[in-house]
């Protein structure tokens, strides 16, 4: 809580803070006037707008992915050894009780793997749209809508990592219960159709019947 606030008063006291294409951001202003030394681009706020973005964007982005990359890693190593000690205890060492064993450790390393690519898939844009706009003056529409569509979305993706299971669950409980619906619906129409079926086949045998009983009183007639 603490750096933040200490980083956001520095921006803001240095005037670090001025309008982009997308939002307001670490930048100088006129955009990248920094990068001219002519008199007809002088920068009038944000000097160093390029260092800035580089310390406290970019900087930290890389850093929190390779926070992010160690402490998975150090969790799925932990789950790990705790499963292989525990499975030394085991009464039975057969291959099935094995793999029941490495079941956390398997769930573990997909929630790291998803947690891990979230990160990547989220700030992959952003960070690609900085050097292409720093380093090469080259503006792209396509990554500033992605990641305005990308970055206010990151948390409802974590949440989505580690409530996959819950998901699952319930997706599959919904999927049983429409499939039971369906099935009932589809057996109570099949007895419907049989049972209409079963009338006009009545029907017809009483009027084949009726038609049968003329045509005996018409010749006892004649």
């Amino acid at each position: 809580m603490g750096i933040p606030a200490a980083v956001s008063m520095f921006l803001a006291f240095t005037k670090s803070f001025n309008p982009t294409i997308k939002w307001c951001f670490i930048q100088s202003y006129p955009i990248n006037c920094e990068k001219y030394n002519d008199d007809e681009f002088e920068c009038l706020r944000g000097e160093k707008g390029t260092l800035y973005q580089a310390l406290f964007a970019i900087g930290p982005m890389i850093i929190g992915f390779f926070i992010i990359s160690f402490c998975m890693t150090s969790l799925y190593r932990h789950v790990r050894k705790i499963e292989r000690s525990s499975q030394r205890y085991r009464a039975s060492g057969t291959p099935s009780s094995r793999r029941m064993t490495n079941k956390k450790t398997k769930q573990v390393f997909k929630v790291a793997c998803w947690y891990v690519g979230v990160f990547i898939w989220i700030w992959a844009p952003t960070l690609t749209s900085i050097i292409l706009n720093k380093g090469f003056q080259i503006f792209s529409y396509y990554l500033v809508l992605i990641n305005a569509m990308l970055l206010p979305i990151q948390g409802f993706l974590n949440a989505l990592v580690y409530s996959r299971n819950d998901v699952s669950k319930f997706m599959n409980v919904a999927k049983r219960r429409i499939s039971s619906s369906l099935f009932s619906s589809s057996t109570a129409i099949r007895k419907n159709v049989d049972k209409m079926i079963n009338e006009n086949s009545e029907l017809q045998e009483e009027s084949s019947t009726e038609n049968i009983d003329d045509n005996d009183r018409i010749e006892e007639n004649h």
